[in-house]
């Protein structure tokens, strides 16, 4: 998890990334800031092609990634930093 980490934080367009992981549900959590004006049915889209990017600079394999279930958690929204 720390080189996915790692490849997170180096991405650009991305503020205060952070990652959490619950191995018992096989889930990994992506937070993150978008540095910059985005309109709001970009940063969904955006910020799934950032988790990708990130996974695959940490050799990942993400094989299947349409299949997978990519959803916000919960309530979200965009707020200006």
């Amino acid at each position: 998890m720390e080189r996915v980490a790692d490849a997170l934080y180096e991405c650009d367009g991305v503020v205060d990334a952070d990652l959490s992981a619950d191995f018992e549900a096989s889930t990994l959590t992506f937070h993150m800031g978008i540095g910059g004006p985005m309109e709001p049915e970009a940063a969904l889209p955006f910020a799934l092609t950032v988790v990708r990017t990130a996974l695959h600079a940490a050799e990942m394999n993400t094989e299947g990634w349409e299949n997978i279930l990519l959803e916000p958690a919960g309530a979200w929204e965009l707020v200006d930093c």
